[in-house]
């Protein structure tokens, strides 16, 4: 069983933290280079679109999955949702970066968004 780690996300600097540790799970789950820039990218996109008007607030866990014979990095990220309807438009965004993208409505202030990246 592979580590979990959590990543609490107040500020900007966090952000920058989060993309750096989605980019080592990925490298330790044998993602190659393009596919650990895919999923941080998406990670901190929607890390970023959960930050309104300065207020960053959530948690990242990040972990190693295993599905049938695949191998990835999946990324949860909860965060109070102060987007007023704009998750639609983030997750157009960034879906072509994963293979797996979830998102749901945990609460009418709180969204849990799902990635996962599997290894080619």
């Amino acid at each position: 069983m592979s580590e979990i780690k959590k990543v609490p996300i107040a500020s900007q600097t966090d952000i920058v933290l989060l993309r750096m540790s989605v980019r080592d799970a990925a490298r330790a789950s044998g993602l190659s280079l393009a596919d650990q820039a895919r999923i941080s990218l998406a990670v901190s996109s929607v890390a970023e679109a959960a930050d309104t008007n300065g207020r960053t607030h959530g948690q990242a866990t990040i972990e190693e999955c295993r599905r049938d014979e695949r191998v990835g990095t999946q990324v949860t990220y909860v965060a109070r949702d102060d987007s007023r309807g704009h998750w639609p438009q983030v997750v157009s965004g960034v879906k072509w970066m994963v293979d797996e993208l979830t998102v749901e409505q945990l609460s009418p202030d709180q969204v849990r968004v799902t990635l996962i990246k599997w290894k080619a």
